[in-house]
């Protein structure tokens, strides 16, 4: 998989980095995690700063094009982004159990 980026663009208000690029890959589209990982390995940064927005691809195409932000800190991620709704369930069904036992 080779990852190319494309546009740079410094946001300072919310601590982060909105990325924009190509990847080129074979076989099928890279999963989000994949690209995250390899993203944050060419930026030299913990994959946990990088959120994925999207990935786009073209029927029968091997490039996809990308949209992804890099923040400068986990809290500046945590200040941010908000919770998908199945991460909220998992974080309430496991408070639950602890309560339990």
């Amino acid at each position: 998989m080779n990852l190319t980026i494309q546009q740079k663009t410094e946001n300072p208000f919310l601590g982060r980095s909105e990325l924009m690029g190509v990847i080129q890959f074979e076989g099928a589209t890279p999963s989000n995690t994949l690209v995250a990982d390899t993203l944050a390995k060419n930026l030299n940064v913990d994959a946990n700063v990088i959120v994925m927005r999207h990935v786009y691809t073209q029927f029968g195409e091997q490039i996809a094009r990308f949209q992804a932000y890099k923040y400068d800190s986990i809290e500046a991620r945590k200040n941010v982004e908000v919770m998908a709704p199945h991460e909220k369930k998992k974080l309430k069904e496991a408070k639950k159990e602890v309560k339990k036992e």
